[in-house]
């Protein structure tokens, strides 16, 4: 006699949760079993399923679901993420808000040969304002995405370039390190100083950034002064310099 696989599924009971999608084999004979119609009769045929997978319940727009629901704007994220034909690439992904896409960076940690289940480490800036997002999966399937509102990151800086910033020129920067900021800068010293950032690129991750600066032409106090990064209310140095020598 042929051995038969089975599907089956279990109702909620009040208080637990409900479970679809339940894969049943069933498990190898050894003598008769009771009648599962519940008479009470002995029968040689019937075979006990075995439970060897249970998946969440799958729904949301395109039949994806993610756990948790949420993720932290500066902090790397893990989310689960179930559903037929999911991409095994990180450009499979990205999440999108009411103004557009937003700059987000995915990682593949783990992947089912089915491609029914991923896990994605995901990181968007600590810049990006809270609020309801949705992540969309190869461009056309779409689910509802959290993303709350970090506490700001203090900023790192671990090199610039160039090491001086002539007055009255426009120079472009190059900043690497941690958390950077895409144009919040700012000079503080022993007198005031009027300065203007704009922000020429920044990396996902907020390791790399360029802004191009213009100090114009004005009489500085002595002392010296120290051009910051701004992330939210934490700031680092980025360079000192003194008047009449440049950054």
């Amino acid at each position: 006699m042929s051995e038969e696989s089975s599907s089956t599924s279990f109702p909620a009971q009040q208080g637990a949760p409900a479970f679809t999608n339940l894969a049943a084999l069933a498990g190898a004979r050894a003598g008769r079993t009771f009648d599962p119609e519940g008479s009470g009769e002995i029968s040689p045929s019937f075979q006990a399923p075995v439970v060897s997978l249970i998946r969440p319940p799958i729904g949301g727009t395109g039949n994806i679901v993610i756990q948790p629901a949420f993720i932290t704007a500066g902090a790397p994220s893990i989310l689960m993420v179930y559903g037929p034909e999911l991409s095994p690439v990180p450009y499979g992904y990205a999440i999108v808000g009411s103004t557009g896409p937003v700059n987000a960076t995915f990682q593949i940690l783990s992947f089912s040969p089915d491609r029914s289940q991923a896990t994605l480490s995901v990181f968007v800036p600590g810049n990006t304002p809270g609020g309801s997002y949705n992540l969309v999966v190869q461009q056309t399937r779409t689910v509802p995405l959290q993303i709350l509102s970090g506490v700001p990151a203090v900023p790192r800086v671990d090199s610039v370039q160039p090491f001086q910033i002539p007055i009255g020129v426009s120079t472009a920067l190059t900043i690497t390190g941690l958390n950077l900021p895409a144009a919040d800068y700012f000079i503080a010293g022993p007198g005031p100083v009027t300065a203007s950032f704009f922000s020429l690129s920044l990396s996902p991750d907020q390791r790399t950034a360029r802004v191009q600066v213009f100090i114009p032409d004005q009489p500085l106090r002595n002392g010296a002064y120290s051009l910051f990064a701004r992330n939210g209310s934490q700031s680092a140095p980025v360079l000192l310099f003194y008047p009449g020598s440049g950054f």
